[in-house]
Formats: structure tokens, C-alpha cells, sequence
């Protein structure tokens, strides 16, 4: 993709020319610095090719040439450089951004172990926590069978992205480089200019008005009654252009109006926009009422982030809102857009995903906020870029652009739809009955909490049957937590690639009403919990073992007179003594957990005992259910 990625559409006016005759390779690298520096990667190319020969393999050298393919998108050629930048110079020789490029065009040539060692590297050196990522082969391995492509007749050889479905039309509007003007070539990629373009019944056409100008036009989107476009356009308005301070035209976003149906001819900037960064990519929401685009303004969390703005019943502004760091990544979050469900799909390099820039869905929960993250997958997802995606919600059809082998051009739009029943994003379901334990009665009303990544992302309660069902997306891991006045609060853990049936039986009981403890007791057995179990030689809790620790913090806060002993045991495998210091660092761990909850620590001792005290005294005989059985944590009231 020649365009997509924000601060790569930054384009530059006037370049310097300093040679001189006496220190030739020392100006080669000024003329090609600045050029570089004014995004004229082509020329720049040539020069550092040039000192690359004479012997010159400096590390600011391989970082520019490396660059000077991977803005151009040549991502097979800027791997070799980039490579060689990062074994052959230490960390400190280069910024940690390099890292991340590098590990980008290692995804793209499908040496996804490699890309994720890098990327790992490059977070410890940002600080950033990688917890939470998604696991990568469950990334690699999903496939969408159900999406079938059509014949989409209106590419070009040049560059053609950003298709926009047009409301209560059958129009399509796009972006294009196909202008036939060969001096508006731009020296960055020897491509046109791009302007806006429609495809009204089978015909194509430039935006009428005075939207193109002699710059570039990108992404646009229309209001529902076409009076209003929405666009992204270089800092050039009012036959002026700005440029930043550091000799950059950045990207602004503008609104362009009609009055009484004519075209398009009153335009006016919209006032979050900034000379020194990008504001690009907008899309309304079906209202009309939100609307959402990329930027690389300070405060973000990475290169390029999305944000949401209210537009107010007098066109004014509200508030830019960062959509958060469970969209947003240290990398290139862009092309936001939203189907009738108001489900945000938008292109990014941040999170785990096929190479180059993949697409993303987020579904929004009952709060208006997005979080959960799902990769669609192959066949709308490549080693490529893949970018600029709509979804027709009523009649499954889609629209994307990538720059994948086999198309026309640079970037190309792509024409899907969607077969079966089933939604965009592979989604299965869990559902089930909900029955007393001795199965005589199916209990209404109980509250059932669904949890992805150790958050809350939906609730529900059992109808009048006793029935529930959660729509979940495939190849993800659930847990489901039931609730209900009278009954022992239980769970389920679903780790599904199918459809997932299960019946709860609760049992008849209060959590926190009237329990008898004293000193002494272990609050495992007083709450009913479900043991505290680690796996073999770790001590990372295990997600299931947070749900029951969360009853122990309920207990604590309930009764905060109440402190308890943290017991951690061992199975009988490893040396006496590794496996005391193994037990003490589980203790601690699930010290850490409840502390970070809120509970004060000095509520808290911890002891651990390796495997002097087992459940189940096997010695050497023991089976892998008894060595599970012997790991496990007991919380003693004292």
C-alpha cells in the first residue's frame, strides 16, 4: 500500500540541492538526508545505494535505506537492510521503532516466530506489557470459509483504495491515483496525485465541485443525505498550503457542503486539525451523530491512533476521544469504519496479526466502548496490506483494498460477500440450561457474566426456562460466571472452535449470608471454591483460579477485620528445596493478585511449603491428577 499509513501521506514542497566537489560521499549523504527527510524516498534511494557501494554501511545508512523501501512499501528489500541494522548495531545505535519495523517486514515475508521474538524485544524496550496478546497460531490458522469474492471491474493500474458505500444510494465512492496528468507525478512514488471518485451505475466520475484539488484527496465518507462529504485532504485549503515545522504539508480533514443540491463547493477545515500532525480517514456513524478518523496528534499511544469526536446539532464540535489502548497499540492504527451494529472495524500493524497491515473488528459493549480485538483472518487478511474495509450488515456485502499479487495496480479494491448465517467474525455460541443440582428445577433470573481476557464483557440472566446463550467469537477462550439468590455462585470454561452446549447445576447455598467461620478455617472449603491449582514448575495463576480468588477478595472486603495465611503447596516433582522456593513465589503471586484488588498487604502472610505437606502422599507413584491434586493454595483465617 502506497498511501495508508499517516505520517507516510505527508508530502513535501521544496528540496535542497548542496553539492560539493571537495568531500563528495559527505554531501551525497546530506542531498539524500534531505530528500529522505521530504519523503522523496525514490531519489534518496539511489544516492544511499551509491555509498552502500563505496563501503559506507554506517548504521544510520542501513536505518535510511532500510526506510526508504518499507515507506514505499517494498518490504522483501527493506528486510535486507533492516536485518542487517539490527545484528550487526546494538540497541543503542538505533531507536526502538526500528525493531518494529523490522519485526513488520519479517511478518510480511511469514517469519512470524522470528517477528514476535522482535516484537517482544521491542516491548520490553518501550515498557510496554504484552500480557494480554493473542496467541499467535490461533491467529495464523483461522480461515474464513464463508467469504467468497466477487468480481470488482473498476480498478485501475495505479492506486485505487478507500471504497465508501454512499447512503440510500447504490454509488460507491473511492480514492484513485488514475489522474492522467503526467507532470502531477508526486516524486515519493511516482504515482499521480489520487483524487475522489463515484461509481454511479456502472459509471465512474470525479467528486463534482471543488473537493480534487492539484494535492491529494484521500479517504472520504458522505452524510446519509450526500449534502455533506467528509474528506481528507493535504494542508491545502483556501488555494494555500502550510506546511509543519519541520517543512512538512501534513493530512487535514475538511467538510464540504451544498446549498440547495448543487455541488459540492463550500468547504471549511475542520478545527482539530494541526499543522505540525495528521488528522485523516473519517467515518460517520450511522446517525450521523459521531465521528471517528486517525491521527498521529500527541498523547497517543503509538504512530498513528483512532479517535471518536461528537458533532453537534449545529455542526459544531464536542470533545476528541481516544478510543483507548484496547484498540489503539505502539503502532498504526487507521481506516476506521462501523457496519449498522455499530461494529468498528479499522486496519493496523499493532496487533497480532498475518504482516503488513491487517483488519480488525471490535464489537462495541452496552457501555458505547470498544475493547475485545478480533483478527478476521485469511481470506480478507494477507501477509500484505490489507486496509480501508466497509460491511453491509444487510445484505453481507463488503468492500476492502489491499495491494496483495494479482491485482492491477499498487492497491486495489476488493468485492466480497458473506455466505451462511454465521457473523463476519467467525462467531459460535454457548448456551445451555440452568438446573438446580439434584435437576428438579430449571432456575430463572440467574445472573450469567461472561469473560474474555479476565474482563466482564457482557451479562445476562436466565429466562423463564431456565435458558441462556452468548453469541462468543470462535477459537477464543471464555469464562462464564453464574450467579443467583440462594444458590452457590459456579463457572464454566469454554475454549471453543464449535458451538459450545452446557447445562449449570447450581447448588442450594449463601456465599457471604450467614457463613460460620473462625480461626483457622480455610476459606477454600468455608466458600466452596474451586482449588487454586498451578501448572507444573509455574507459578503464573491460571485464569480459572481468578474467578474464585475474586470470591476470597469479596470475603476480605466484606469482613475486613478478617486476615488470612496464604498456603501454597508443590506435587513431590523437583529437588526439597527448589520446590520451597517454588511454592513461596506462588503464595506471593496470589498475594500480589488479591493486594492489587485493593486488600491491604499486611492482611496477608504467606508461607510456602513445598511438597512437605501433600494431599496425597504418593512419593514416587503418583499420577498426574494426584501431582495436580498436591499444587494447590489453601487460605487459612487467622
Amino acid at each position: 500500500m502506497k498511501k495508508t499509513f499517516l505520517y507516510l501521506l505527508a508530502f513535501t514542497l521544496v528540496y535542497s540541492n548542496c553539492f560539493s566537489q571537495k568531500n563528495a560521499a559527505k554531501e551525497q549523504t546530506k542531498e539524500a538526508t534531505q530528500k529522505f527527510d521530504h519523503f522523496a524516498f525514490i531519489d534518496a534511494r539511489e544516492i544511499y545505494k551509491e555509498l552502500i557501494n563505496k563501503g559506507n554501511r554506517s548504521a544510520t545508512l542501513l536505518m535510511k535505506l532500510g526506510d526508504s523501501y518499507y515507506y514505499n512499501n517494498d518490504l522483501t528489500n527493506a528486510l535486507e537492510w533492516y536485518s542487517e541494522l539490527i545484528t550487526k548495531y546494538s540497541g543503542n545505535d538505533y531507536e526502538s521503532e526500528y525493531l518494529f519495523r523490522y519485526a513488520h517486514t519479517l511478518r510480511s515475508m511469514k517469519l512470524y516466530q522470528k517477528s514476535e521474538e522482535i516484537m517482544e524485544t521491542y516491548y520490553k524496550r518501550k515498557g510496554i506489557r504484552t500480557n494480554k496478546r493473542q496467541n499467535l497460531n490461533k491467529v495464523l490458522n483461522r480461515k474464513n470459509k464463508s467469504i467468497i469474492f466477487d468480481d470488482f471491474k473498476y480498478n485501475s493500474i495505479f492506486s485505487d483504495y478507500a471504497p465508501r458505500l454512499c447512503s440510500n444510494t447504490n454509488s460507491l465512492l473511492f480514492v484513485s491515483s488514475r489522474d492522467t496528468i503526467a507532470s502531477r507525478v508526486h516524486e515519493w512514488n511516482n504515482q499521480p496525485y489520487s483524487n475522489l471518485y463515484e461509481i454511479e451505475e456502472k459509471n465512474i466520475h470525479k467528486i463534482e465541485g471543488v473537493v480534487n484539488s492539484k494535492y491529494h484527496e484521500s479517504t472520504a465518507v458522505y452524510t446519509s443525505n450526500k449534502d455533506t462529504l467528509y474528506f481528507t485532504r493535504n494542508n491545502y485549503y483556501k488555494r494555500k498550503k502550510k506546511k509543519s515545522n519541520d517543512g512538512i504539508i501534513k493530512l487535514k480533514l475538511y467538510r464540504a457542503s451544498s446549498k440547495n443540491g448543487g455541488h459540492l463547493n463550500h468547504i471549511e477545515e475542520l478545527p482539530f486539525n494541526n499543522d505540525n500532525y495528521s488528522v485523516a480517514h473519517p467515518y460517520l456513524s450511522s446517525d450521523g451523530k459521531k465521528l471517528f478518523f486517525s491521527s498521529d496528534m500527541p498523547g497517543g499511544f503509538g504512530m498513528s491512533d483512532l479517535y471518536v469526536v461528537d458533532i453537534k446539532a449545529d455542526g459544531k464540535f464536542g470533545k476528541v476521544t481516544n478510543l483507548g489502548e484496547k484498540i489503539n497499540t505502539s503502532g498504526r492504527e487507521t481506516f476506521p469504519s462501523l457496519d449498522s451494529n455499530n461494529n468498528l472495524y479499522f486496519a493496523s500493524d499493532g496487533h497480532l496479526g498475518l504482516g503488513g497491515l491487517d483488519i480488525f473488528l471490535s464489537k462495541q459493549n452496552k457501555e458505547g466502548l470498544y475493547s475485545t480485538v478480533f483478527n478476521l483472518g485469511s481470506p480478507i487478511n494477507t501477509t500484505y496490506d490489507d486496509f480501508s474495509f466497509i460491511y453491509n450488515t444487510y445484505n453481507k456485502t463488503g468492500y476492502f483494498a489491499s495491494n496483495r499479487n494479482g491485482g492491477m495496480g499498487s492497491d486495489d479494491i476488493y468485492k466480497f460477500h458473506k455466505s451462511g448465517k454465521s457473523s463476519l467474525n467467525c462467531s459460535n455460541y454457548i448456551k445451555g440450561t440452568i438446573f438446580s443440582s439434584n435437576k428438579q428445577h430449571k432456575i430463572s433470573n440467574a445472573k450469567l457474566t461472561l469473560y474474555h481476557n479476565d474482563e466482564a464483557i457482557e451479562t445476562i440472566f436466565s429466562d423463564k426456562n431456565g435458558h441462556y446463550k452468548f453469541e462468543i467469537d470462535c477459537f477464543e477462550k471464555y469464562f462464564v460466571r453464574i450467579e443467583r439468590k440462594g444458590f452457590l455462585s459456579s463457572q464454566i470454561v469454554v475454549d471453543n472452535s464449535k458451538n459450545y452446549i452446557e447445562d449449570i447445576f447450581l447448588k442450594r447455598g449463601s456465599l457471604l449470608t450467614r457463613i460460620n467461620v473462625k480461626y483457622g478455617d480455610d476459606l477454600k472449603n468455608k466458600l466452596q471454591l474451586e482449588k487454586i491449582y498451578f501448572e507444573y514448575n509455574k507459578y503464573t495463576i491460571q485464569k480459572e483460579s481468578k474467578i474464585e480468588l475474586k470470591k476470597i477478595i469479596l470475603f476480605l472486603n466484606k469482613f475486613p477485620n478478617s486476615n488470612i495465611k496464604i498456603q501454597a503447596h508443590t506435587d513431590s516433582r523437583g529437588t526439597f528445596t527448589y520446590n520451597k522456593k517454588l511454592s513461596l513465589k506462588r503464595a506471593k503471586s496470589v498475594q500480589h493478585y488479591i493486594v492489587n484488588a485493593g486488600i491491604a498487604k499486611n492482611r496477608i502472610q504467606i508461607h510456602g511449603f513445598g511438597e512437605s505437606r501433600p494431599v496425597i502422599n504418593c512419593n514416587d507413584y503418583c499420577s498426574k491428577e494426584d501431582h495436580q491434586k498436591n499444587r494447590r493454595c489453601e487460605f487459612i483465617l487467622f
